[in-house]
Order: C-alpha cells, then sequence, then structure tokens
C-alpha cells in the first residue's frame, strides 16, 4: 500500500515528515512530494497557480499507484484541497484524509436576513 502526503499552503515537505516517517516505518510506501513554489522563496510561489500543484499531486499519486495495489492520500491545507480533489479524479483507495479551513462559514438559518 502507498501514502501520498501533500503538504501546506507555504509549507514544505519537512512540515509532514514525521508522518511520512511513521508510514514508512509501518512499511507503507510514502511519496512526500514539495509543491511548486514551495520550500524556496515568496517570488517562486508567486509565479505558481492551482494546475501546478494539481499536476504534481496526480503525477504523485500515479506514480505510487503502478507501484502499490492501493493508495491513501493525505493532505494539510491546500494539501487537503490537493486530497480532495484526487478522491474525486482517482477514487483513491482505501481513502483519503483532508484538514483544511473553511473559507466561509454560512450563517445559521435562524441568523439569516
Amino acid at each position: 500500500m502507498g501514502v501520498l502526503i501533500l503538504h501546506g499552503f507555504t509549507g514544505n515537505p519537512y512540515s509532514m515528515r514525521p508522518l511520512a516517517e511513521r508510514c514508512a516505518q509501518a512499511g507503507y510506501s510514502v511519496e512526500l512530494p514539495r509543491l511548486p513554489g514551495h520550500g524556496t522563496s515568496l517570488e517562486d510561489l508567486v509565479a505558481r497557480r492551482w494546475p501546478d500543484f494539481v499536476e504534481v499531486a496526480l503525477t504523485n499519486f500515479d506514480d505510487l499507484a503502478q507501484r502499490c495495489d492501493k493508495v491513501a492520500v493525505v493532505g494539510l491545507s491546500v494539501g487537503g484541497g490537493l486530497t480532495a480533489l484526487i478522491a474525486e479524479e482517482r477514487r483513491a483507495s482505501p481513502g483519503a484524509c483532508s484538514s483544511t479551513r473553511c473559507s466561509r462559514v454560512p450563517a445559521p438559518r435562524w441568523n439569516r436576513d
């Protein structure tokens, strides 16, 4: 089984390394890519867009899927958004775990104008 781990916005693989190491110690094949523009400079990040991140995430998922019978995906922040996209696009199996925040929390029904 493989595990694809995706770091958060402005982060880098180091932020997710403890999780990756635990997965590897448990016997899983692990990929922990650096998303384009992350972990270098602000100028590198400013030039990047969502499709750049998607390409790296899908490529790494596909590489793992060729080597492993099942692939789980874990993501934080923008990595969480990519996790949801991969779950939809590639039907990630056995599952996907995403940690993101809501961009807007709807007002309760009783408090709407």
